[in-house]
This record gives C-alpha cells, structure tokens and sequence, in this order.
C-alpha cells in the first residue's frame, strides 16, 4: 500500500468516521452492532451528495432513516446522529480557526516589517513648478 497512500486515507477516514459515530451511541447508552453502524452509515451518507452545504438536515435525515432501518432504535439514534454531526462539522472548523490564526500572526509579523522598511526606502517627489517659456 506504499503507492496507494490516497486509498489508505480514504479508508481511514472511513473507519475513523464510523468511530465517532460509534463513540456517539456510546454517549447514549444504546449501541447497535458494528455492522448496523456500518452500513447505516454507508447507506446514510449518500445523502451527502445532494447539493446543500455541509449536507445540514439531508445527512441528519439519510443516517438517522437508515440507522433506524437496519435496526437501531429510534430515539438514541436522533441524539447520537446529531452528536456526530456536531463534532464532524465543529471539530475541521476549529482546527481551521486554530491553524488560520497562526498562519496569518505568522505571516502577518514579516509582512509588516517589509511594508514599513519599504515605506521608509522610498523619498517623496519633489514637485517643483514648472518654468514658463516665452514664446516668440
């Protein structure tokens, strides 16, 4: 798998997926078995592909319905689905904020020193009236 490292982190991602919203039922009390919790979320997910941002109701409804389809009693479902929904879009948007603020204080210090030496560098023009010349 040295050549396939796209493949291994599709997988993981996957995997790591299903983890959360496994650790979600946990949180609940009322875990399905793996194998509901896989292909309800296999089945659920499709719903991801219909054009709304962030998927926000469509995903909630697609592996709340499937996860209730394949077995998964409904109540602990509805709260575990939104747990999960809540910690897969708040968790990227947090780390974005984190890494975006240290980016732009890191580039921001560099930026600011260039701008100010580059500003000093430069003389102002002088403008000097223009002379007239007499026409004859």
């Amino acid at each position: 798998m040295g050549g396939n490292w796209k493949l291994l982190g599709a997988l993981g991602y996957y995997a790591f997926d299903n983890a959360v919203l496994w650790a979600s039922f946990q949180a609940y009390g009322r875990t399905p078995s793996v194998a509901v919790i896989v292909m309800g979320y296999l089945v659920g997910s499709l719903a991801a592909a219909l054009p709304i941002p962030a998927g926000l109701g469509a995903v909630e409804g697609g592996l709340f319905s499937a996860l209730v389809l394949y077995g998964a009693p409904a109540a602990p479902t509805a709260a575990a689905v939104l747990l999960y929904r809540g910690i897969s879009l708040a968790l990227p948007l947090l780390l974005g904020a984190v890494a975006w603020t240290s980016a732009s204080a890191r580039s921001a210090r560099p930026w600011r020193s260039n701008l100010v030496a580059s500003r000093a560098s430069v003389r102002e023009p002088s403008i000097r009236p223009r002379s007239r010349r007499a026409t004859s």
